[in-house]
């Protein structure tokens, strides 16, 4: 006799809302919150942007890398949730379609 097969749960824990807003306020200057939600390259270019900016602010020119970096830093503020929500959804969508692969 054999018995049906229980449904397969895949339990998955996402990133958090809250601790990417600590890393942003923490270590958002580093783009530490953008690696965190799997955008190296975009939080590389954070780290980078303020870098520079600080590191030529003295000669006025320093002030355009800063200028981007605070407004994508607002950006951020706002849309945060939104961004790893995002996340968490590709994520899911990655480990369901592996499961049904099979590995």
């Amino acid at each position: 006799m054999t018995y049906p097969q229980p449904p397969t749960v895949i339990v998955q824990a996402g990133r958090s809302v809250v601790l990417a807003y600590v890393l942003l306020v923490l270590l958002g200057w580093l783009g530490v919150h953008r690696m965190y939600l799997g955008k190296w390259i975009t939080g590389i270019t954070l780290a980078v942007l303020f870098g520079v900016g600080t590191a030529t602010a003295a000669i006025l020119i320093g002030w355009i890398p800063l200028i981007i970096w605070g407004l994508v830093m607002v950006w951020d503020l706002v849309t945060l949730p939104l961004q790893v929500t995002a996340f968490n959804a590709r994520e899911r969508n990655r480990a369901v379609r592996q499961y049904q692969r099979g590995w």
